[in-house]
């Protein structure tokens, strides 16, 4: 059975593709001397994939044109960390923790630009679900309380409005969480909890981002979660 990558692991993952998209040596040598891991580790990452090992991963690559089973597996197995580069059980747990927390309380969310469709998705799917969501427009809308979360959108990280609205909330002492494409941006290092959105390897031949469609399906990859934490919390009781 394949296992699940780890940050590393997907980066590494990832360079390889693009290596063998653009012709070049990818011998285990020369890779690994190229990304500064060891050929075991290259061996490691291949067997996770379901090869029996590093030749076999990249003949595959080259002869058959296909991503490995893991990129294609249909029941979602992995698939988390196509969406969320940072994606660990750790996170999702966290996530829903969070969110439940919440339920007393107000979420508001912030963004700018394209990431508001984001923010419109999730407050459509918390509102059907009972929770109290807001979708401010500035620091002016946030209730001076603690215990409530705030949920900012920016796919640079750097959006100054946001910001502002994170900064705020930590100053009251509230949780905040962040869909984002930069995790070591001014938002990343901010928040308590960063959702780093992966990057679709082409995104800048082609001149598109998928960070919109992204965040909304991590989203609701994430709060599947809460979603089943309240249904054992109700088959409990």
């Amino acid at each position: 059975m394949k296992g699940t990558l780890n940050e590393l692991q997907g980066k590494i993952f990832e360079e390889l593709v693009k290596e063998i998209k653009y012709g070049r040596d990818v011998s285990i040598k020369s890779f690994s001397e190229k990304y500064f891991v060891s050929p075991s580790f290259l061996v490691k990452l291949s067997k996770k994939l379901g090869y029996s090992g590093f030749k076999e991963l990249v003949f595959s690559l080259r002869m058959d044109g296909k991503m490995p089973k893991l990129m294609e597996a249909p029941d979602g197995t992995d698939y988390p960390h196509m969406i969320i580069s940072n994606y660990s059980k750790e996170l999702a747990g966290e996530f829903a923790r969070k969110l439940l927390d919440a339920r007393p309380y107000y979420i508001y969310a912030a963004a700018r630009g394209y990431s508001g469709m984001v923010v419109e998705y999730m407050s459509q799917k918390l509102l059907a679900q009972g929770y109290r969501m807001v979708y401010m427009e500035g620091v002016h809308e946030i209730s001076n309380h603690q215990n409530n979360i705030g949920i900012l959108v920016s796919e640079s990280g750097e959006t100054e409005a946001v910001v502002e609205v994170a900064r705020t909330f930590q100053n009251q002492g509230n949780c905040t969480i962040a869909f984002l494409s930069n995790g070591n941006s001014r938002l990343g290092r901010m928040v308590d909890l960063p959702i780093v959105i992966s990057k679709w390897k082409d995104e800048n031949e082609w001149g598109f981002s998928t960070f919109v469609p992204y965040s909304i399906i991590a989203f609701d990859l994430l709060f599947s979660n809460v979603q089943k934490e309240e249904q054992k919390a109700k088959t409990v009781s």
